[in-house]
């Protein structure tokens, strides 16, 4: 077991030191501090070759998925957006034992999740499939795969490993498809939904927190309702002010 992070353990508007210095999401003075330092993602693929690059953008889309995924900017930014929202699969809550404390809320669990995440020594492997089907869909997943449990009053555990299917039909396609920040928020999306969150059917707005969360990871954590809120020289500094660190692990294909 590994000790656990608590989002509520600060009073609103103020700083305080907590595992690299985490500030709840809805307090109108948290910012982003200095994260620990992150180990590397470690991912393997299936099915995929270099045809139209695809894995050069997958290998790009976790460049930035390695701090993205773990950011307290990118996570801030969600919860600005979607304060109180959630929606879980169902039996996810009591499965990942959060029925037992009182700490946290339904919408407090994606903030849990990643948090702990983050502070693992080895975060849980990435497997990465192909599919191909002619499709809006870019990518999909299993629900509640991968379980972050609650294990007392200081800790927590992590059982599961991720596991997504991304949709050759648009990996290095013109536009978008060959865009690696695109398909590090599809692979967001799809590692959420291996957490137990889901959204809507055929509904993609940020309103809902998986959403919000996506486009976050998108616009390296300056986005509002879906666009940047700032000049994208912001994005183009974002992996430094995200790493909060001097060292900088990439991840690692284990194929």
């Amino acid at each position: 077991m590994q000790p656990h992070i608590d989002r509520r353990r600060f009073l609103s508007g103020a700083v305080a030191a907590c595992a690299g210095g985490l500030l709840t999401p809805n307090s109108d003075a948290a910012v982003a501090l200095p994260a620990p330092r992150q180990q590397p993602l470690y991912y393997r693929t299936y099915g995929f070759d270099e045809r139209y690059r695809e894995k050069s953008i997958i290998r790009d889309a976790m460049d930035l998925l390695h701090t993205r995924f773990r950011s307290t900017s990118v996570l801030h930014n969600a919860y600005q957006m979607t304060p109180g929202a959630y929606h879980l699969k169902g039996g996810y809550w009591r499965d990942s034992l959060m029925h037992r404390q009182r700490i946290h809320g339904y919408a407090d669990l994606l903030w849990f999740q990643i948090i702990n995440l983050a502070s693992l020594y080895r975060f849980p492997d990435i497997h990465i499939h192909a599919y191909h089907k002619p499709s809006r869909s870019y990518g999909k997943a299993d629900v509640g795969r991968v379980k972050v449990r609650w294990r007392g009053p200081q800790y927590f555990d992590a059982k599961g490993s991720f596991k997504i299917h991304l949709n050759r039909y648009h990996l290095g396609a013109a536009g978008r498809g060959s865009e690696p920040a695109t398909w590090a928020a599809v692979i967001a999306h799809e590692m959420l939904h291996n957490l137990g969150h889901m959204h809507g059917r055929n509904d993609y707005r940020d309103h809902q927190q998986m959403i919000a969360f996506e486009h976050a990871v998108y616009w390296a954590g300056d986005c509002w309702r879906g666009r940047l809120r700032r000049s994208s020289s912001a994005v183009d500094s974002a992996r430094v002010r995200e790493a909060g660190s001097d060292v900088w692990h990439p991840p690692l294909a284990i194929e």
